[in-house]
């Protein structure tokens, strides 16, 4: 097993983990736990794709995607995943996938939508009063 913790900040907003280059989870920060209800031992040897909606080998280093995870409960999430570029160690290749849970924010927008959709129906109904 390689020590591959040493590279990635153990302290991100959310979930961080490290994968080798077949997908393999071999290394998980603590924040993950909360993030997909997993302990961080049930994860090492998963394969990322086993978490999120999109085949890991096809997402673009660098690039930051929206996707869904699912959670231990089987609960789908939103989620932001950010993959960086590729490291070595040994001549073994590593990517660290960051994820933001999306979830609070996604509640954000439904509640505002609903917000604004209700005020709406207000003027609505107060024009088509007046037209009366």
């Amino acid at each position: 097993m390689y020590e591959v913790g040493v590279t990635m900040p153990k302290f991100t907003i959310d979930g961080a983990l490290t994968v080798n280059e077949h997908g393999e989870i071999v290394y998980v920060n603590s924040n993950i736990e909360e993030v997909l209800g997993y302990e961080g031992e049930e994860l090492l040897g998963m394969h990322l794709n086993e978490l999120i909606s999109h085949p890991f080998l096809q997402l673009s280093p660098s690039a930051k995607r929206k996707m869904k995870a699912i959670r231990k409960t089987g609960e789908l999430i939103d989620i932001s995943l950010l993959v960086t570029d590729t490291f070595q160690i040994d001549g073994a290749s590593f990517y660290t996938a960051f994820i933001f849970d999306l979830t609070k924010q996604t509640e954000r927008i439904k509640k505002s939508t609903l917000s604004v959709l209700e005020k709406l129906e207000k003027i609505e109904a107060s024009v088509a009063e007046s037209l009366v």
